[in-house]
Protein backbone atom coordinates (compact mmCIF):
# COMPACT_ATOMS: atom_id res chain seq x y z
CA UNK A 1 0.00 0.00 0.00
CA UNK A 2 1.42 3.10 -1.08
CA UNK A 3 -0.43 6.86 0.26
CA UNK A 4 0.81 10.04 -0.61
CA UNK A 5 -0.48 13.42 -0.05
CA UNK A 6 1.14 16.57 -1.62
CA UNK A 7 0.43 20.06 -1.32
CA UNK A 8 1.76 22.93 -3.45
CA UNK A 9 1.45 26.51 -3.28
CA UNK A 10 2.83 28.74 -6.09
CA UNK A 11 2.99 32.91 -5.68
CA UNK A 12 4.16 34.67 -8.99
CA UNK A 13 6.61 36.62 -8.41
CA UNK A 14 7.03 38.31 -12.04
CA UNK A 15 4.63 38.06 -14.90
CA UNK A 16 6.24 40.28 -17.63
CA UNK A 17 3.60 42.84 -16.82
CA UNK A 18 0.23 40.12 -17.41
CA UNK A 19 -1.57 40.90 -14.49
CA UNK A 20 -1.50 44.67 -14.09
CA UNK A 21 -2.82 44.61 -17.67
CA UNK A 22 -5.61 42.14 -17.42
CA UNK A 23 -6.96 44.31 -14.39
CA UNK A 24 -6.47 47.35 -16.08
CA UNK A 25 -8.40 45.45 -19.33
CA UNK A 26 -11.03 44.73 -16.85
CA UNK A 27 -11.36 48.26 -15.36
CA UNK A 28 -11.82 49.58 -18.86
CA UNK A 29 -14.45 46.94 -19.64
CA UNK A 30 -16.20 48.11 -17.24
CA UNK A 31 -16.27 51.97 -17.88
CA UNK A 32 -17.63 50.98 -21.10
CA UNK A 33 -20.31 49.22 -19.96
CA UNK A 34 -21.16 52.08 -17.67
CA UNK A 35 -21.25 54.84 -20.62
CA UNK A 36 -23.10 52.56 -22.69
CA UNK A 37 -26.09 52.54 -19.99
CA UNK A 38 -25.33 56.06 -19.97
CA UNK A 39 -25.62 56.86 -23.62
CA UNK A 40 -28.92 54.36 -24.27
CA UNK A 41 -30.15 56.36 -20.82
CA UNK A 42 -30.07 59.69 -23.09
CA UNK A 43 -31.20 58.38 -26.15
CA UNK A 44 -34.14 57.03 -24.31
CA UNK A 45 -35.29 60.46 -22.93
CA UNK A 46 -34.32 62.21 -26.43
CA UNK A 47 -37.18 59.86 -27.68
CA UNK A 48 -39.51 60.39 -25.18
CA UNK A 49 -38.97 64.18 -25.10
CA UNK A 50 -39.22 64.07 -28.88
CA UNK A 51 -42.03 62.40 -28.81
CA UNK A 52 -44.00 64.37 -26.32
CA UNK A 53 -42.82 67.41 -29.15
CA UNK A 54 -44.33 65.81 -31.48
CA UNK A 55 -47.60 64.99 -29.51
CA UNK A 56 -48.60 69.07 -28.59
CA UNK A 57 -47.04 70.35 -31.99
CA UNK A 58 -49.90 67.95 -33.28
CA UNK A 59 -52.71 69.21 -30.44
CA UNK A 60 -51.25 72.98 -31.30
CA UNK A 61 -51.68 71.97 -35.06
CA UNK A 62 -55.71 70.45 -34.33
CA UNK A 63 -56.53 74.15 -32.74
CA UNK A 64 -55.60 75.74 -35.45
CA UNK A 65 -57.42 73.69 -37.76
CA UNK A 66 -60.46 74.13 -36.10
CA UNK A 67 -60.48 78.07 -35.57
CA UNK A 68 -59.83 78.00 -39.31
CA UNK A 69 -62.87 76.01 -39.49
CA UNK A 70 -65.07 77.70 -37.38
CA UNK A 71 -63.67 80.81 -39.29
CA UNK A 72 -64.99 79.21 -42.58
CA UNK A 73 -68.14 78.96 -41.57
CA UNK A 74 -68.95 81.93 -40.16
CA UNK A 75 -68.14 83.66 -43.19
CA UNK A 76 -69.81 81.13 -45.19
CA UNK A 77 -72.83 81.98 -43.14
CA UNK A 78 -71.80 85.73 -43.79
CA UNK A 79 -72.09 85.28 -47.98
CA UNK A 80 -75.20 83.14 -47.73
CA UNK A 81 -76.57 85.95 -45.86
CA UNK A 82 -75.14 88.55 -48.27
CA UNK A 83 -76.80 86.34 -50.88
CA UNK A 84 -80.14 86.28 -49.68
CA UNK A 85 -79.98 89.80 -49.49
CA UNK A 86 -79.07 90.56 -52.77
CA UNK A 87 -75.52 91.70 -52.22
CA UNK A 88 -73.66 88.54 -52.74
CA UNK A 89 -73.42 86.22 -55.51
CA UNK A 90 -73.24 82.49 -56.17
CA UNK A 91 -69.92 82.32 -56.89
CA UNK A 92 -68.83 84.34 -53.11
CA UNK A 93 -71.17 81.18 -51.75
CA UNK A 94 -69.04 78.22 -53.82
CA UNK A 95 -65.67 79.89 -53.22
CA UNK A 96 -66.94 80.20 -49.16
CA UNK A 97 -68.27 76.63 -49.44
CA UNK A 98 -64.93 75.22 -50.91
CA UNK A 99 -63.47 76.85 -48.04
CA UNK A 100 -65.21 75.41 -45.55
CA UNK A 101 -64.73 71.74 -47.04
CA UNK A 102 -61.23 72.44 -47.26
CA UNK A 103 -60.68 73.36 -43.64
CA UNK A 104 -62.75 70.42 -42.48
CA UNK A 105 -60.37 68.28 -44.40
CA UNK A 106 -57.51 69.68 -42.65
CA UNK A 107 -59.38 69.29 -39.37
CA UNK A 108 -59.90 65.63 -39.71
CA UNK A 109 -55.92 65.36 -40.94
CA UNK A 110 -55.05 66.93 -37.85
CA UNK A 111 -57.43 65.21 -35.16
CA UNK A 112 -55.65 61.43 -37.20
CA UNK A 113 -52.16 63.17 -36.28
CA UNK A 114 -53.13 64.11 -33.30
CA UNK A 115 -53.58 60.02 -32.33
CA UNK A 116 -51.06 59.30 -34.11
CA UNK A 117 -48.89 61.69 -31.94
CA UNK A 118 -50.16 60.03 -29.07
CA UNK A 119 -49.83 56.08 -30.04
CA UNK A 120 -46.68 57.18 -30.85
CA UNK A 121 -45.84 58.79 -27.15
CA UNK A 122 -47.47 55.83 -25.59
CA UNK A 123 -45.50 53.43 -27.76
CA UNK A 124 -41.84 54.66 -26.59
CA UNK A 125 -42.89 54.62 -22.79
CA UNK A 126 -44.36 51.40 -23.21
CA UNK A 127 -48.39 52.38 -22.32
CA UNK A 128 -50.88 50.49 -23.42
CA UNK A 129 -52.34 52.10 -26.45
CA UNK A 130 -56.11 51.41 -25.18
CA UNK A 131 -55.29 53.31 -21.87
CA UNK A 132 -56.29 57.04 -21.77
CA UNK A 133 -53.34 59.78 -21.18
CA UNK A 134 -53.63 63.28 -20.64
CA UNK A 135 -50.45 65.43 -21.51
CA UNK A 136 -49.69 68.70 -19.47
CA UNK A 137 -46.67 70.69 -20.14
CA UNK A 138 -45.11 72.89 -23.34
CA UNK A 139 -42.44 72.98 -25.05
CA UNK A 140 -39.20 73.54 -23.47
CA UNK A 141 -37.90 77.55 -23.51
CA UNK A 142 -34.41 77.31 -21.36
CA UNK A 143 -31.70 74.85 -20.73
CA UNK A 144 -28.67 75.13 -18.43
CA UNK A 145 -26.11 75.36 -21.24
CA UNK A 146 -24.55 78.85 -21.95
CA UNK A 147 -25.84 79.55 -24.96
CA UNK A 148 -23.53 82.35 -25.34
CA UNK A 149 -20.76 79.96 -25.33
CA UNK A 150 -19.91 77.89 -28.33
CA UNK A 151 -16.65 76.86 -27.52
CA UNK A 152 -17.58 76.16 -23.83
CA UNK A 153 -20.19 74.03 -25.41
CA UNK A 154 -17.71 71.84 -27.74
CA UNK A 155 -15.61 71.49 -24.73
CA UNK A 156 -18.28 70.52 -22.33
CA UNK A 157 -19.04 67.78 -24.95
CA UNK A 158 -15.37 66.33 -25.26
CA UNK A 159 -15.45 65.70 -21.94
CA UNK A 160 -18.79 65.05 -20.96
CA UNK A 161 -20.15 63.02 -23.85
CA UNK A 162 -21.00 59.01 -23.23
CA UNK A 163 -19.64 58.43 -26.47
CA UNK A 164 -16.54 60.20 -26.26
CA UNK A 165 -16.08 58.81 -23.06
CA UNK A 166 -16.35 55.11 -24.27
CA UNK A 167 -14.21 55.53 -27.33
CA UNK A 168 -11.20 56.89 -24.78
CA UNK A 169 -11.78 54.17 -22.92
CA UNK A 170 -11.17 52.20 -26.09
CA UNK A 171 -8.05 53.18 -27.02
CA UNK A 172 -6.77 52.74 -23.42
CA UNK A 173 -8.15 49.25 -23.33
CA UNK A 174 -6.32 48.55 -26.57
CA UNK A 175 -3.26 50.00 -25.65
CA UNK A 176 -3.28 47.19 -22.01
CA UNK A 177 -4.01 45.19 -24.47
CA UNK A 178 -0.92 45.51 -26.61
CA UNK A 179 0.88 45.51 -23.50
CA UNK A 180 -0.86 42.39 -22.71
CA UNK A 181 0.12 40.84 -25.73
CA UNK A 182 3.87 41.82 -25.41
CA UNK A 183 3.96 40.33 -21.65
CA UNK A 184 3.63 36.69 -23.28
CA UNK A 185 6.99 36.78 -24.94
CA UNK A 186 8.27 37.75 -21.30
CA UNK A 187 9.96 35.46 -19.01
CA UNK A 188 7.65 34.15 -15.80
CA UNK A 189 9.04 33.96 -12.15
CA UNK A 190 7.03 32.10 -9.65
CA UNK A 191 7.93 31.39 -6.06
CA UNK A 192 6.49 27.71 -5.26
CA UNK A 193 6.63 25.18 -1.72
CA UNK A 194 5.51 22.12 -1.77
CA UNK A 195 4.83 19.78 0.89
CA UNK A 196 4.66 15.85 1.24
CA UNK A 197 4.08 12.98 3.44
CA UNK A 198 4.28 9.37 2.01
CA UNK A 199 3.32 5.94 3.51
CA UNK A 200 4.26 2.75 2.51
CA UNK A 201 3.75 -1.20 4.09
CA UNK A 202 2.45 -4.03 2.96
CA UNK A 203 -0.41 -3.63 5.81
CA UNK A 204 -2.77 -1.13 5.96
CA UNK A 205 -2.03 -0.05 9.49
CA UNK A 206 -1.92 3.65 9.35
CA UNK A 207 -1.92 4.47 13.02
CA UNK A 208 1.29 2.52 13.89
CA UNK A 209 3.33 3.45 10.66
CA UNK A 210 5.35 6.49 10.58
CA UNK A 211 4.32 8.75 7.57
CA UNK A 212 7.46 10.40 5.81
CA UNK A 213 7.80 13.89 5.37
CA UNK A 214 9.41 15.99 3.02
CA UNK A 215 9.32 19.75 2.34
CA UNK A 216 10.87 21.96 -0.93
CA UNK A 217 11.01 25.21 -2.02
CA UNK A 218 12.15 27.31 -4.61
CA UNK A 219 11.92 29.56 -7.44
CA UNK A 220 10.80 28.36 -11.11
CA UNK A 221 11.71 31.02 -14.15
CA UNK A 222 9.95 30.31 -17.36
CA UNK A 223 11.92 31.77 -20.04
CA UNK A 224 9.81 31.30 -23.73
CA UNK A 225 12.15 30.86 -26.15
CA UNK A 226 10.34 30.25 -29.52
CA UNK A 227 6.67 30.00 -30.33
CA UNK A 228 6.30 30.19 -33.79
CA UNK A 229 6.21 33.81 -34.36
CA UNK A 230 2.96 33.54 -32.60
CA UNK A 231 3.59 36.38 -29.91
CA UNK A 232 4.68 38.79 -32.78
CA UNK A 233 1.66 38.46 -35.02
CA UNK A 234 -0.65 38.61 -31.62
CA UNK A 235 1.23 42.30 -31.03
CA UNK A 236 1.01 43.21 -34.48
CA UNK A 237 -2.90 42.70 -34.26
CA UNK A 238 -3.40 44.10 -31.05
CA UNK A 239 -1.51 47.12 -32.44
CA UNK A 240 -4.05 47.18 -36.02
CA UNK A 241 -7.37 46.93 -33.42
CA UNK A 242 -5.43 50.40 -31.73
CA UNK A 243 -4.74 52.21 -34.95
CA UNK A 244 -8.36 51.57 -35.77
CA UNK A 245 -9.72 53.03 -31.94
CA UNK A 246 -8.14 55.48 -32.67
CA UNK A 247 -9.21 56.62 -36.11
CA UNK A 248 -12.45 56.03 -34.60
CA UNK A 249 -11.84 58.57 -31.86
CA UNK A 250 -11.13 61.01 -34.61
CA UNK A 251 -14.35 60.11 -35.99
CA UNK A 252 -15.94 60.77 -33.07
CA UNK A 253 -14.64 63.86 -32.17
CA UNK A 254 -15.80 65.10 -35.77
CA UNK A 255 -18.81 64.11 -35.25
CA UNK A 256 -19.47 65.60 -32.03
CA UNK A 257 -18.12 69.14 -32.79
CA UNK A 258 -20.63 68.88 -36.11
CA UNK A 259 -23.52 67.96 -33.81
CA UNK A 260 -23.06 70.53 -31.20
CA UNK A 261 -22.56 72.94 -33.81
CA UNK A 262 -25.63 71.55 -35.89
CA UNK A 263 -27.72 71.92 -32.85
CA UNK A 264 -26.08 75.16 -31.69
CA UNK A 265 -27.67 77.28 -34.78
CA UNK A 266 -30.57 75.67 -35.04
CA UNK A 267 -31.63 76.76 -31.51
CA UNK A 268 -30.56 80.17 -33.01
CA UNK A 269 -32.55 79.52 -35.84
CA UNK A 270 -35.93 78.83 -34.03
CA UNK A 271 -35.64 81.74 -31.71
CA UNK A 272 -35.17 84.08 -34.66
CA UNK A 273 -38.14 82.52 -35.87
CA UNK A 274 -40.32 82.84 -32.88
CA UNK A 275 -39.17 86.33 -32.74
CA UNK A 276 -39.55 86.85 -36.24
CA UNK A 277 -43.08 85.33 -36.01
CA UNK A 278 -44.75 86.46 -33.18
CA UNK A 279 -45.57 90.33 -34.76
CA UNK A 280 -46.96 88.38 -37.93
CA UNK A 281 -49.43 86.25 -36.40
CA UNK A 282 -50.65 89.87 -34.54
CA UNK A 283 -50.62 91.24 -37.69
CA UNK A 284 -52.58 88.82 -39.75
CA UNK A 285 -55.21 88.47 -36.90
CA UNK A 286 -55.62 92.28 -37.04
CA UNK A 287 -55.13 92.05 -41.31
CA UNK A 288 -58.16 89.39 -40.69
CA UNK A 289 -60.67 91.83 -38.72
CA UNK A 290 -59.92 94.71 -41.15
CA UNK A 291 -60.88 92.32 -44.42
CA UNK A 292 -64.18 91.29 -42.12
CA UNK A 293 -65.03 94.78 -41.76
CA UNK A 294 -64.63 95.94 -45.38
CA UNK A 295 -66.47 92.86 -46.51
CA UNK A 296 -69.36 93.72 -43.96
CA UNK A 297 -69.51 97.21 -45.28
CA UNK A 298 -69.23 96.53 -48.90
CA UNK A 299 -65.80 97.81 -49.16
CA UNK A 300 -63.58 94.88 -49.37
CA UNK A 301 -63.81 91.29 -51.23
CA UNK A 302 -64.40 87.86 -50.31
CA UNK A 303 -61.07 86.79 -51.93
CA UNK A 304 -59.43 89.70 -48.92
CA UNK A 305 -61.25 87.31 -46.04
CA UNK A 306 -60.09 83.92 -47.55
CA UNK A 307 -56.24 85.59 -48.03
CA UNK A 308 -56.41 87.26 -44.64
CA UNK A 309 -57.32 83.16 -42.96
CA UNK A 310 -55.04 81.43 -44.66
CA UNK A 311 -52.46 84.25 -43.94
CA UNK A 312 -53.25 83.83 -39.85
CA UNK A 313 -53.09 79.63 -40.24
CA UNK A 314 -49.85 79.84 -42.04
CA UNK A 315 -48.45 82.60 -39.19
CA UNK A 316 -49.92 80.19 -36.40
CA UNK A 317 -48.95 76.86 -38.19
CA UNK A 318 -45.05 78.53 -38.15
CA UNK A 319 -45.55 79.66 -34.81
CA UNK A 320 -46.05 76.16 -33.34
CA UNK A 321 -43.62 74.79 -35.40
CA UNK A 322 -41.17 76.85 -34.32
CA UNK A 323 -41.72 76.90 -30.60
CA UNK A 324 -41.60 73.05 -31.16
CA UNK A 325 -37.98 72.94 -33.39
CA UNK A 326 -36.47 75.39 -30.63
CA UNK A 327 -37.64 72.70 -27.90
CA UNK A 328 -35.99 69.75 -29.85
CA UNK A 329 -33.17 72.39 -31.26
CA UNK A 330 -32.31 72.57 -26.86
CA UNK A 331 -32.75 68.86 -25.89
CA UNK A 332 -30.64 67.75 -29.03
CA UNK A 333 -27.92 70.28 -27.45
CA UNK A 334 -28.26 69.01 -24.29
CA UNK A 335 -27.76 65.70 -26.25
CA UNK A 336 -25.01 66.23 -27.89
CA UNK A 337 -23.38 68.37 -25.63
CA UNK A 338 -23.72 64.96 -23.14
CA UNK A 339 -25.81 65.79 -20.22
CA UNK A 340 -29.02 65.00 -21.53
CA UNK A 341 -31.34 63.64 -18.10
CA UNK A 342 -28.54 64.20 -15.69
Amino acid sequence: NNLTGTVTLSQRLYSGGRVSAAKDMASYQVAIMGETERETRQLVVAAVEERFYDLLLAGELLKVAHMATERARRNLAQVIAREQAGRGSELERLRAQVQVSSMRADSIRAENQSRLAAMALKDIVGTDFDQPIKVSGSFRERTRLNLDDLQGLLDTGLSERPEWQRIEQQVDLQERTVDAERAVARPILDLVATAQTQFQSDEFDVADKAWRKSWNTGVVLQIPIFDGHRSGARVAQAKQILHRAQYDRQRVEREIRLQIQQAFYDVEEAGERIEANRDAVLQAQKGLQIAESRYVSGAGTQLEILDAQLALVQTRTENAMARRDRGLALMRLERSVGILGE
